[in-house]
């Protein structure tokens, strides 16, 4: 009988209200920063391993146009800037591309289309080497 008494006041409904809106809108909220913040990583995950690829690709075109910057096998993954090292730095990413993938994209295909491309470069890099050397 108490009870039924304040749910008609204007004030108790109006701070029922209250409280309830700002529970839903911070859950919304926060619901929405996580989102957000998994989005800004899956764009920092593409752009890196887009950069790696870059690298590595402009390596293996600038080494297929002008062959004398094609190191020596045995010194090429020590230089940092060598095609070899590029493509060995795709090969030490790709743990990394396996995890990342399936939890900032949820998706399974990235993974092997990613290894597709790393070994596509590395058969490639093979074939200008066997080319260099014939």
């Amino acid at each position: 009988m108490i009870l039924g008494h304040y749910w008609h006041n204007p004030a108790v409904v109006s701070i029922i209200s209250v409280v309830l809106a700002a529970g839903l809108f911070g859950s919304i909220s926060y619901r929405r920063s996580k989102r957000d913040a998994i989005q800004k990583e899956a764009i920092e995950f593409l752009d890196a391993v887009g950069g790696a690829l870059n690298e590595a690709l402009s390596a293996l075109f600038r080494c297929n146009r002008n062959r004398a910057l094609l190191p020596e096998l045995d010194k090429a993954v020590a230089d940092e800037k060598s095609v070899d090292s590029k493509v060995h730095r795709l090969f030490t990413l790709r743990m990394s591309v396996k995890v990342k993938s399936q939890v900032y994209l949820k998706q399974t295909e990235f993974p092997s289309s990613y290894e597709n491309i790393m070994f596509s470069l590395s058969d490639a890099l093979k074939k200008i080497r066997l080319s260099e050397s014939n």
